[in-house]
């Protein structure tokens, strides 16, 4: 088996490494084939920088796994979804708890944007409905929309 990854410091890398593989972690292959000399045996590790990046390797590598966005998944060809304990990578899966590789994406600010700033305008806009049709579009969930939405709540 090969696992084609992030790069450290990757959002999907931690919940993946946090919520599926109880804390594997490293590299041990720079080309996704074969370990690097002196490497223990087991699985082929590598890293690539882009979401993009890991499902191109994951489609030309035979026994690869890797993991993304939902959407970034999607349709592509030659990936092939992963279903964990019988359910299926899908929104409403993750939504009630059943999928468990899933991840809940923030904005940050420092402290409240003034009114009139761009922070403060990206932010409503997110909230919005054109903006949660667009997040909806990329196979995602707004906040408002989960069935436990507090796991959205701003601090």
């Amino acid at each position: 088996m090969r696992l084609i990854s992030r790069n450290p410091g990757s959002g999907t890398r931690a919940a993946f490494q946090r919520r599926v593989l109880a804390g594997e972690r490293g590299c041990n292959s720079d080309d996704c084939q074969t370990r690097d000399p002196g490497s223990p045996a087991g699985v082929v590790r590598c890293a690539r920088d882009s979401t993009d990046a890991v499902l191109r390797t994951v489609a030309a590598t035979p026994g690869a796994m890797g993991y993304s966005e939902l959407g970034a998944a999607a349709n592509r060809k030659g990936v092939v979804s992963i279903r964990i304990n019988g359910h299926a990578a899908t929104v409403a899966d993750a939504d009630h708890g059943t999928y468990p590789f899933w991840e809940t994406e923030f904005g940050y600010t420092y402290g409240e944007p003034p009114a009139e700033s761009l922070a403060a305008s990206f932010l409503r806009y997110l909230t919005n409905q054109v903006g949660a049709d667009i997040i909806r579009a990329h196979a995602d969930r707004p906040c408002a929309e989960l069935a436990n939405p507090q796991l959205c709540h701003t601090t």
